[in-house]
């Protein structure tokens, strides 16, 4: 676009010489009358040629800026679009891993208490492990993946090993009642030495909710950005 302003300038100035240079020859006959007005008519002639020449030109520069910018803001509003959008689907992934991770907190502490504390159903610790389970391989998604930054997923990889030994255990706890799941599990406060393993894996997940937790603060701002542009 900028070319073809730069060429109506051009052809503008040629124009102009020329015009410039014949008015002088003109003017420079002024004493010899038939040659005067002819040449008069003669440059008339050409400067009218010229200034048409120069609207007509002028003319479609002008559509063709306008298309050139309609197309450029639609390109423009469909990227903002395409990011808004990307941000948008990032943003509710890791709000739902948040949920997840507080989900799953919530299960292991039932574990912990109900290993420890008993006064529950035997059949209790293998329903909330397998959940511990299942809510957790919401975490592995593969879809998710693409959203997460390496950092959350080296640490969701670290918590996988620390969830994968709370099943194992909660398994071994139950496994004795196996023949009667209905049981009321008794208090075993010998197992209190347990919660360190507990503590760990609550550890990890307070610090991966941290990590979604400001995660998600910076999609929020960059939307923000987003809509402000736009």
């Amino acid at each position: 676009m900028k070319l073809l302003i730069g060429i109506l300038y051009l052809l503008a100035l040629i124009m102009v010489g020329t015009v410039s240079a014949l008015a002088g020859k003109y003017f420079s006959w002024g004493g010899q009358t038939d040659e005067y007005e002819k040449y008069g008519f003669q440059i008339a002639s050409v400067a009218g040629s010229w200034v048409s020449a120069l609207a007509t030109l002028a003319a479609v520069i002008a559509a063709m800026y306008a298309v050139w910018a309609q197309i450029r803001e639609s390109r423009r509003l469909a990227a903002e679009e395409r990011i808004a959008s990307i941000f948008h689907s990032r943003g509710a992934c890791f709000s739902h891993s948040m949920a997840v991770i507080n989900q799953l907190r919530g299960r292991l502490k039932f574990i912990q208490r109900t290993i420890i504390e008993g006064g529950r159903p035997a059949f209790a610790i293998p329903a909330n492990a397998n959940k511990l389970s299942s809510l957790f391989d919401q975490l592995l998604d593969r879809e998710n993946f693409h959203h997460l930054p390496g950092p959350i997923v080296d640490a969701i990889g670290d918590l996988a090993g620390s969830i994968f030994g709370v099943e194992m255990l909660a398994q071994g706890i139950f496994l004795p009642y196996a023949e009667n799941q209905a049981r009321m599990l008794p208090a075993r406060p010998d197992l209190a030495g347990l919660s360190e393993t507990f503590n760990e894996t609550d550890k990890k997940l307070d610090d991966l909710f941290t990590m979604f937790e400001n995660s998600r603060k910076e999609v929020d701002e960059l939307i923000a950005k987003v809509n402000q542009a736009g």
